[in-house]
């Protein structure tokens, strides 16, 4: 059965690989733009959204005070008035429970403001996205022999792809018996620490590869440089946490499997990411 799926972002990585796994499900799909009435007049928006059956939304990129929770009001009305079916509201990361820092408090605030709404509404949850490891210069560092990333090394992450994360939006946008106001935590396959995963580098490469931790500090910096303070600094406290929780990200309980989806496989990833 085909379903008119509308979904924001789609010009980023999370947004387009939602946006194709509904086109291969061969779902209607329409992108929400904020050029065309962006998220500041709910009528505006919400004539974008006449006719859809679900609106997946993704936790968009600005670490402005309450620019993104200014857009969740507007997603929340514009929905109301188009009456939207669902919406499912991809955090992009984990809200770590009781966690008292920005990272983890401002994405408790976008979900609640949508779970506060009118519209049916289903929270996803990944953990770390396994594409983080896609820009060129993580690939040639581990062509070199090197996996670098800020996970603490004894951290245990249920790395997972944005191909899983795509096919469980749009499995949750027209799953018919999931229940108002669910959260749904997903993962990938299996859990790995960074030895684990640079172990699982070195079998596709066929070369030694080691963890290499990046300095949080350090990777603040890179990320402040790049995207503005303070982005690197609440990314940063996101990994900072799994010093004293090293578990948090290890889905021991997958919600994928509720939606249908087999999660895709580390080794699947850097096999298509290295190989192909």
């Amino acid at each position: 059965m085909s379903f008119t799926i509308a979904i924001t972002g789609t010009r980023g990585a999370q947004g387009a690989a939602i946006f194709q796994a509904a086109t291969a499900a061969g779902h209607q799909v329409r992108r929400v733009s904020r050029s065309e009435g962006g998220y500041d007049d709910p009528s505006k928006l919400a004539s974008q959204l006449a006719g859809v059956d679900a609106l997946i939304v993704t936790s968009p990129i600005d670490h402005r005070t309450g620019v993104r929770e200014s857009m969740m009001q507007t997603i929340a009305k514009a929905a109301a008035l188009a009456d939207v079916k669902r919406i499912v509201f991809n955090t992009a990361a984990t809200i770590f429970q009781g966690y008292n820092k920005p990272v983890a408090q401002n994405l408790a605030n976008l979900r609640d403001i949508l779970l506060a709404g009118s519209t049916p509404a289903v929270v996803l949850e990944p953990t770390v996205y396994l594409d983080n490891l896609a820009a060129p210069w993580a690939v040639e560092a581990m062509r070199q022999g090197a996996l670098p990333y800020p996970a603490p090394r004894d951290a245990k992450i249920s790395w997972v792809s944005h191909k899983t994360l795509g096919e469980c939006a749009v499995a949750a946008a027209i799953h018919p018996e999931l229940a108002n106001r669910t959260t749904l935590r997903v993962g990938g396959a299996q859990a790995l620490n960074g030895d684990e995963l640079a172990a699982v580098v070195a079998k596709v490469l066929n070369q030694p590869v080691a963890y290499v931790q990046t300095p949080l500090d350090e990777f603040a910096m890179m990320l402040n440089s790049m995207a503005g303070a303070p982005a690197g600094d609440d990314i940063a406290d996101y990994y900072r946490h799994l010093i004293d929780a090293p578990h948090a990200l290890a889905r021991t309980v997958n919600d994928a499997s509720q939606l249908g989806v087999q999660p895709e496989s580390a080794r699947s990833w850097f096999e298509r990411t290295l190989q192909g």
